[in-house]
């Protein structure tokens, strides 16, 4: 029996027949692949950099509410991986003030992105205002001496991110205001930058600030958070913060005398009126405990009608009376 010849209508047609019934059976969904998201984040570098960006947040609230002498409240909203060229197909120019930082000592790029209506508050409240603000449609409105106070805002900025990541040995350092026409000059289109978003409150004004690290940046950050624990030294405002809160700590005080033993028969013997003697010099110091711990020796005296204790010498770190007792012991 001779074969049947096939033309090439006809093996295209047996292609195709395959392939749908191919597709019925394994019930696949072909979909694209977006890129640009926390995926690319390890569960543990994102606790790591969440943390950090926490501090830096935190240290942005201390520090500009001394420095302009109002409320100001920095969250974190999110952190995530985006393509560089979608994030600018998102913002709008006219509505946000766009800055270019730089990370050393890799030399990456950084991009700032801030809503233009924190701008009046920020600015009214650092020439002595109280943070009234007015309404600006145009970035044009933004003049030459208010792009300079802008940039001492930066600067204070990118001081408390270096702040935050100085065991790690990251810097990063304020450029120069971008212009839109800028704006995709600062890194590649297909980079892909981590974004740290946060939610700024300054008074009664809330705006959105946006932080985008290139990938070069990003992955510097990350190798940070992998390889050292890095720990923020505290600012020198939020320092004295906390030292001026301490302060106001109230602490028990007590002048003990070097702990002794006695008998059991003279405990028992004990009554209203007697005498216990004690194996202790009249010469022998007592010590004045802070808070359980020895800090000074010192003798009991009468400060008019109240007692005191008149302190004779710094303890340096003795044992206390009862640790004394029970080396002696």
């Amino acid at each position: 029996m001779q074969s049947p010849e096939l033309d090439q209508n006809a093996i295209d047609a047996l292609f195709m027949k395959s392939a749908a019934s191919t597709k019925q059976q394994t019930g696949l969904k072909v979909v694209p692949l977006k890129f640009g998201s926390t995926s690319s984040i390890s569960s543990a570098q994102m606790q790591g950099l969440t943390a950090l960006v926490q501090l830096f947040a935190r240290g942005i609230g201390y520090r500009f509410g001394a420095w302009l002498g109002s409320v100001v409240k920095m969250s974190l909203v999110s952190v995530e991986r985006i393509v560089f060229s979608d994030f600018l197909a998102s913002i709008v120019p006219d509505e946000n003030y766009v800055a270019a930082w730089k990370m050393e000592p890799v030399n990456a790029p950084c991009f700032v992105c801030m809503d233009i209506s924190l701008i009046d508050p920020i600015i009214d409240l650092l020439l002595g205002g109280t943070g009234s603000t007015s309404m600006r449609h145009q970035p044009g409105d933004i003049t030459d001496i208010e792009a300079a106070i802008l940039d001492s805002v930066m600067d204070e900025m990118c001081g408390e991110f270096t702040n935050a990541w100085k065991a790690a040995g990251i810097e990063v350092h304020h450029q120069q205001r971008l212009l839109s026409s800028s704006h995709s000059q600062v890194m590649p289109a297909r980079d892909s930058p981590i974004c740290l978003t946060f939610e700024v409150q300054v008074n009664s004004t809330q705006g959105s600030l946006q932080l985008l690290f290139s990938g070069l940046a990003s992955d510097t950050l990350l190798r940070a958070i992998k390889t050292e624990q890095a720990k923020r030294a505290p600012s020198p405002t939020l320092k004295q913060k906390l030292r001026d809160k301490a302060l106001s700590f109230r602490y028990g005080v007590s002048l003990q005398l070097p702990a002794v033993g006695v008998s059991a028969h003279a405990v028992h013997r004990l009554q209203t009126g007697s005498i216990l003697p004690l194996n202790v010099s009249t010469q022998t110091a007592a010590f004045l405990l802070v808070a359980g711990t020895p800090m000074f020796y010192a003798r009991p005296i009468a400060t008019g009608q109240q007692k005191g204790a008149y302190l004779t010498q710094a303890t340096f770190g003795s044992k206390s009376p009862t640790e004394q007792t029970e080396q002696k012991a």
